[in-house]
């Protein structure tokens, strides 16, 4: 039974979260869990001091506890593996809290929801930061529901290591889901249309470790070009797999180009 707990804030992105990791356990033995990271008050707001202040801040930490609870009982009639929300107390640095909660619960994975948008700064700041860099665990960047029949992305630079095939395939083992590999290598100019070249190399071992477990694989490719001529391959999947990318490389330009769900593996 894998562990999944979802990071979840009153607001769409988390609902298309939710909806999206209820998908997964219709067709996957997990548990469903919802995390919220509490934070004290409104950033960079400040209105009196002392008990003041403190009466303030409950309010306020009581009133996201309230939207945050009423948005997940409205999902949960869809939904009926979906637990209560856990409340993570105000303290640390929300990324340290949520690792801490993951490790603790020894999760399989964490589902977070993100609208997509043309401009990139949001999706670069989550790849950069503490939570994505140290990945304690895969993590699910929501941002649509399309079908499980639209298959499988999985978009590397290079190597795609054996034990990270192994991770993949114990996490979401699902045969009658069709997986393709593109290799990318960044090395042609914006202007120009990016082409598949010949041959494709550093996959073997985590195409064999996929096929053995009855994996379906539809089509291997290497192609070179941009980011932005490249753009149109990422596009039009139920799931994008890739390593964390650095912020703000080649490879993190083109994902934040892609409208599809994207799971982060270590």
């Amino acid at each position: 039974m894998r562990n999944t707990s979802i990071a979840v804030e009153a607001d769409l992105a988390s609902r298309i979260a939710i909806r999206y990791a209820c998908q997964l356990g219709r067709s996957l033995e997990m548990n469903i869990g919802t995390i919220h990271a509490l934070e004290p008050g409104e950033e960079g707001r400040s209105i009196a001091t002392g008990w003041v202040r403190q009466t303030w801040e409950n309010a306020v930490v009581q009133e996201k506890i309230e939207q945050v609870t009423q948005m997940v009982k409205s999902e949960q009639a869809g939904c009926r593996r979906l637990e209560n929300p856990i409340f993570l107390p105000p303290g640390r640095h929300r990324d340290d809290r949520i690792a801490e909660h993951l490790r603790s619960n020894q999760s399989d994975l964490l589902v977070e929801g993100m609208l997509h948008r043309f401009e990139p700064d949001q999706f670069m700041q989550k790849v950069g930061s503490r939570l994505y860099r140290e990945l304690p665990c895969p993590i699910l960047l929501a941002k649509n529901v399309p079908p499980l029949s639209k298959g499988v992305l999985w978009v590397s630079e290079g190597k795609v290591p054996q034990p990270m095939a192994k991770a993949f395939w114990g996490l979401l083992p699902l045969p009658s889901i069709e997986l393709q590999f593109l290799v990318c290598r960044f090395g042609r100019p914006p202007s120009e249309a990016a082409r598949e070249i010949a041959p494709t190399s550093g996959i073997e071992d985590a195409v064999s470790l996929i096929n053995s477990e009855g994996g379906s694989i539809k089509r291997i490719s290497t192609v070179d070009g941009s980011p932005s001529s490249m753009a149109a391959m990422v596009r039009d999947h139920f799931l994008v797999v890739s390593s964390v990318p650095r912020a703000n490389s080649p490879m993190a330009k083109l994902l934040s180009k892609s409208p599809c769900s994207l799971l982060f593996l270590s």
